[in-house]
């Protein structure tokens, strides 16, 4: 009975650990929170990395504020369809979160 009792402290403190780990999957290098973000507007700029992926992204809102998103990933369109909408003038929403300075692409949809 005793060591059951105490296995219990190691038990807790392996189950906040992992909690905690859990829970940094949604955080920054500074350790802050990563809220997510969504913009919609026209696309004004693409640059790739090659024909399937997307380097740079710049959106310009309703308002007209501009947006510089960089993909750190292989997003849900190519280049070519971007620069498809970017000719058409046809809204995307990107849903981004920011590390410093850079906004990163995490999401697109038409």
């Amino acid at each position: 009975m005793i060591s059951d009792i105490r296995g219990w402290p190691l038990v807790s403190v392996l189950v906040v650990a992992m909690a905690a780990a859990l829970s940094g999957c949604g955080e920054g290098a500074s350790g802050t929170q990563v809220a997510p973000q969504a913009v919609r507007g026209e696309i004004m700029d693409v640059q790739s990395r090659d024909l399937l992926q997307i380097e740079t992204l710049t959106v310009r809102d309703a308002e007209g504020r501009t947006w510089v998103f960089e993909a750190r990933k292989t997003l849900e369109f190519t280049p070519s369809h971007l620069r498809e909408h970017m000719v058409l003038g046809e809204v995307v929403e990107v849903t981004f979160h920011q590390e410093g300075d850079v906004l990163v692409a995490d999401r697109l949809a038409d």
